[in-house]
Formats: C-alpha cells, structure tokens, sequence
C-alpha cells in the first residue's frame, strides 16, 4: 500500500482467522505476539510464523512516527488476546471480545468469563475514540461499557435461572 517492506506483523491472538498467512511477510517483516499467543500457536502447530518478539504485559512500537501500543487486558474470549492502541490516532484495535452493535459470538468457546468483564474494565479506562473491532463495524468507547453491561446482564440472568432450578433449554429462552 505505502510501496514500503512490512516491518512488523502483530498477531492479536492465536485463533487461526487472526493468526495465519503471516508467511508471506516473513522476509521482512518481524513477527509479534503475546507470550501465550506464541504458545498456543506452538501447541496447536499453526503452520504460520511463530513470534520472534513477544510479550507479557505491555510492548511499545514506534515506526515511521506512529506509535502502537500493545496491551495484553486479561483473559476474555481467550487467554492471550491483546489490544493495540494507537495514541496519536485516537484508536484501539481489539479482536473479536468486544463486539459493535451486536454480540458476542453464540456460544463464548474458550472464554473466561469472569475476567472478560475485568478486561473490558481495563480496556474501559484507556484513552480513545475509536474501536476496531477485528469483525464488523468501527465503533466508539461507549461500545465498551455496553458490551461489559450486556454481559454483566447475561451473567445475572443466568445465575437467576441456575438458582431458579431450569434446564439449559428453559436458560436459553
């Protein structure tokens, strides 16, 4: 796009649509993850480059005058998703745990739960404008807390259902 070597391909997690092809910048570029991104790629023997560079908390890249930041918020839709934010631009790109004007996907696969909520909370109190979603529409912070409401909802409904004695079918409805 810019006729320019990629430098850095960032992977915001393990999962395979978010985690393959990086193959074809593998002459030039240098591949970043979250420590846990990078072992679970090895685990589950994704045939893709594996990070050169990783993380635990928090890594900062500066390229060309732009600065990213990466954030690894918690455990949510995974164990080792990050956030990355771009300050100047006023953006966070956070991949498939908070979903713009719709919810999240059906049956929460590989999630844990409690701590989705914390990590919303965290990504809540950065500073930004906008949020990319990975899927779907751009979106604004407020998209956050409304995300972090419908769980918390989801959660006390469930919990009411639990302790009311239904059945799984009875909870979904």
């Amino acid at each position: 796009r810019f006729n320019q070597p990629v430098k850095y391909v960032i992977y915001s997690h393990s999962h395979a649509d978010h985690a393959s092809g990086g193959e074809v910048f593998s002459e030039t570029a240098t591949f970043v993850s979250h420590d846990n991104a990078r072992a679970a790629m090895v685990r589950d023997k994704v045939q893709t480059p594996l990070a050169q560079e990783t993380f635990k908390d928090s890594k900062t890249i500066e390229l060309g005058g732009t600065v990213v930041e990466l954030t690894y918020v918690g455990r949510n839709h995974g164990d080792n998703l990050i956030v990355m934010r771009f300050p100047k631009e006023r953006v966070l790109f956070a991949v498939d745990f908070i979903p713009v004007t719709s919810v999240a996907y059906r049956d929460f696969p590989g999630a844990f739960f409690p701590d989705w909520l914390d990590s919303l909370r965290r990504v809540e109190a950065m500073d930004f404008d906008i949020l990319a979603p990975g899927h779907g529409p751009l979106g604004r912070k407020e998209h956050v807390r409304l995300h972090r409401e419908y769980l918390e909802d989801l959660r006390a409904q469930v919990t009411l259902c639990v302790r009311d004695g239904k059945s799984r079918e009875e909870t979904k409805r």
